[in-house]
């Protein structure tokens, strides 16, 4: 199973995941979300910081302008 930032907006980020059956290699299942920055104590979403712009950027070995291509903000 995997999973990994796909694209990042300016107060959204996506996810991809991916599952593959380990004997055969096969896909099992491949799906996608979008997790939005909130603050509860505000009650509204929030832009992502540069520093977590980053943090994701670098677990997935990228560029932090390949990651915003994904979403059309680069």
């Amino acid at each position: 199973m995997g999973i990994r930032v796909a694209g990042l907006g300016n107060k959204s980020f996506r996810f991809e995941y991916r599952m593959e059956d380990k004997a055969s290699g096969r896909l099992v299942v491949e799906g996608r979300s979008v997790q939005v920055m909130y603050d509860y104590e505000s009650q509204q979403s929030i832009p992502l910081d540069d520093a977590t712009r980053k943090a994701m950027a670098t677990v997935e070995g990228l560029p932090l302008a390949r990651l915003l291509e994904f979403t059309g903000k680069g």
